[in-house]
């Protein structure tokens, strides 16, 4: 920094600063080499600063320096903001990036933000593209302590500063940024445009209350990259992360298998996916509170309304194709509710594994708003394993359940009837054709539920099992 102040004691002792016009100055230094400086003495609303200098500085083989000095006295923690504005333009341009000399008598400008572009800035070269089609500039300095208006002519820049930065380079310059800001802008906007939409469905679908829908918007300028500092420093040319939402309830009771699995219509977990990734692109954000008038929680109890309708149709008609199981006076009864695990037949112990096992991962098995539910109307074919220890004496078996995606379930050992003491005996299993060792192999033909709404009339709703 001394290297500059010594530059600048010797415009004050040389050079002829009563002019409103640009000079230039070479000087040789023992250690730096060669420099070059272009400079102008400006005017100043400051009562104490009066006599402010604007420099441009080239040392030998090492980038330019550009720097404003005698303005005032400056502390980069004093939230300083600079405003340029040249004649015949109403277009303001902020500087945030800058340094000052370790005496606070001079403020170099490392980039300057443009009036039109959000995601990029202009270096030097490209900012003083201005500097050489303008006749002069206004700066405004403000911090928490003061503000200084500062005029300098640009009459004679581009001659004085040729050997630094030429016209020719810092159009150059400046057409290139404006031809990449331009598409930089549009990659921004495109990222801005999926944004407020993925925040409006969280705010008007989801709900969420004000202090999450806050959090949630924080989590959605960070993944897009919105935050102005994010603008600034991260490449703009990115696509958008994600272009799509979906929100599940957040299950309760999930790790305590003493408690029934619930949701208390009060939290949602929500999930981003890219629709052309598929189920890979998938990932989840976070969890949410959501308000008492959600319009997620009126569509959750309707579609919950209409899934359990159609599960429970779809519940019978499985329930028929095992008919053949029937091997007791109780499997010969209605479908109907089977709450007690001591009264449940070997047809109804089945169907209740079967349902339990569909059930998502994490999820409670009567909530499956998610996209990735397993319903009954799913189930293709069902395959029952007898035990191979006794030929005539079964009562452990096997369930895999396959899907008509061609996906396979496989279900643990379990024990074919919920009474310790029943098992299928030899007439048991001659009934049923089957005996020890074998697999029951049952094929579920595909049907539509408004067959079997048709095939049933108004059949009463048969329940689901869920196991105790």
């Amino acid at each position: 920094m001394h290297k500059y102040l010594f530059v600048l004691f010797c415009f004050f002792s040389v050079a002829n600063l009563n002019g409103q016009s640009w000079k230039v100055r070479e000087l040789g230094d023992p250690f730096d080499g060669a420099s070059t400086s272009a400079y102008v003495l400006g005017k100043s609303s400051s009562t104490t600063y009066r006599k402010p200098i604007l420099v441009l500085n080239q040392y030998e083989n090492k980038e330019s320096n550009f720097y404003i000095s005698n303005a005032g006295y400056f502390q980069e923690s004093s939230d300083i903001n600079i405003r340029w504005i040249f004649d015949g333009s109403n277009e303001i341009f902020t500087t945030y990036d800058f340094s000052c000399s370790n005496d606070g008598k001079s403020l170099f400008i490392l980039e300057v933000n443009h009036i039109t572009f959000l995601s990029d800035v202009m270096g030097l070269k490209e900012f003083l593209h201005f500097f050489h089609n303008s006749n002069n500039v206004t700066i405004r300095i403000t911090d928490r302590f003061s503000e200084t208006d500062l005029t300098f002519s640009l009459v004679g820049f581009t001659k004085s500063a040729s050997s630094i930065i030429s016209k020719e380079k810092a159009d150059e310059a400046y057409n290139s940024f404006y031809t990449n800001a331009l598409l930089t802008d549009k990659l921004l906007y495109d990222r801005m445009l999926i944004a407020s939409k993925l925040i409006a469905k969280a705010e008007v679908e989801f709900g969420l209350s004000y202090s999450d829908l806050e959090r949630f918007r924080g989590r959605i300028d960070l993944d897009f990259h919105l935050h102005r500092s994010s603008i600034k420093t991260e490449s703009s040319h990115i696509e958008p992360p994600y272009d799509s939402i979906y929100a599940v309830p957040l299950i309760t009771g999930n790790y305590d298998y003493s408690k029934k699995e619930y949701w208390d219509k009060e939290d949602i977990n929500i999930y981003k996916y890219s629709s052309g990734e598929g189920e890979k692109g998938k990932h989840g954000i976070g969890y949410y509170s959501i308000g008492s008038d959600s319009r997620f929680i009126k569509e959750y109890e309707k579609r919950e309304f209409e899934r359990i309708k159609e599960e429970e149709l779809h519940a019978k008609y499985l329930y028929d194709r095992l008919r053949f199981l029937n091997l007791k006076t109780s499997d010969n009864k209605e479908f109907l509710p089977v709450f007690h695990s001591f009264t449940r037949s070997f047809k109804d112990n089945i169907l209740a594994k079967i349902y339990y096992e569909l059930k998502p991962f994490g999820d409670s098995p009567f909530l499956s708003y998610g996209e990735n539910a397993i319903r009954l109307k799913d189930v293709a074919k069902i395959e029952i394993e007898l035990s191979p220890v006794y030929k005539w004496k079964v009562e452990t078996g096997k369930v895999s359940i396959t899907l008509v995606d061609g996906r396979t379930i496989k279900c643990d050992d379990f024990k074919l009837y919920r009474h310790i003491d029943d098992i299928l005996d030899k007439a048991d299993l001659k009934q049923i054709g089957y005996y020890g060792g074998q697999t029951i192999e049952i094929e579920i033909p595909e049907v539509s539920t408004e067959y079997l709404k048709r095939k049933e009339g108004k059949p009463k709703l048969a329940p689901i099992f869920i196991p105790e």
